[in-house]
């Protein structure tokens, strides 16, 4: 899983900042939605997305991704 951030959420943008680095192999929720929330506090005016990642098949590719937070 990981927590990225922009100001532009234009869809061609692929490059959002990342916050921290990557948690793989995430057991506990609360982990990841402390890391949500600390990425909120510091950049309330940015958009937020959460990215989940599947290493089922030996590398570790993007299953899912979403957006946490929407500015005013």
């Amino acid at each position: 899983m990981s927590v990225e951030f922009t100001d532009d959420p234009q869809p061609r943008n692929n490059y959002w900042a990342m916050w921290g680095l990557p948690m793989f192999g995430l057991q506990d929720p609360a982990g990841a939605l402390h890391e949500i929330n600390e990425c909120r506090k510091a950049h309330p005016d940015r958009y937020i997305k959460v990215s989940a990642y599947d290493s089922r098949h030996g590398r570790q590719t993007t299953a899912l991704s979403f957006l946490v937070n929407r500015p005013q």
